[in-house]
């Protein structure tokens, strides 16, 4: 059985006036793990606003790099920074610096590229029509 759960709820719901956590609200709505892992969450003595935040990053706000790396549980620590970052701060339009990130990271869609990606295609340069049509036949 499938239950819904209220999107509505905030945090402050389920602590007492005395800033305790309300274990017999909690146990309506969690399991016993996760309410033992509730309970052993200190509650702050200010008050503090509930608000959303993304947990993946450390300022809280969502990013779509981060929502990839977790749709395919990848740990972003393990990873060192891209070193062709600086192209997002370069002064040009938007479709070069797309373009730029592509080719760093060879994924243009040259002939080659699209038909080791299943497609079916002629990979053979429609300039040439000798070799098949890659980044370093375009390029170099």
């Amino acid at each position: 059985m499938i239950s819904l759960i209220d999107t509505s709820l905030i945090v402050s719901q389920f602590i007492t006036e005395a800033k305790e956590w309300d274990v017999m609200k909690l146990k309506i709505l969690v399991d016993d793990v996760h309410l033992q892992l509730i309970l052993a969450t200190s509650i702050p003595s200010n008050t503090i606003h509930d608000f959303v935040c993304w947990g993946l990053l450390r300022n809280g706000d969502f990013s779509t790099k981060t929502a990839t790396w977790a749709a395919h549980e990848l740990d972003m620590k393990n990873f060192p920074p891209w070193k062709y970052s600086w192209i997002w701060h370069l002064d040009i339009m938007p479709k070069l610096k797309v373009f730029l990130r592509q080719l760093c990271h060879a994924s243009l869609p040259t002939r080659g590229t699209l038909l080791t990606r299943g497609l079916q295609i002629d990979p053979i340069c429609p300039l040439c029509n000798t070799e098949i049509e890659d980044v370093e036949h375009l390029f170099i």
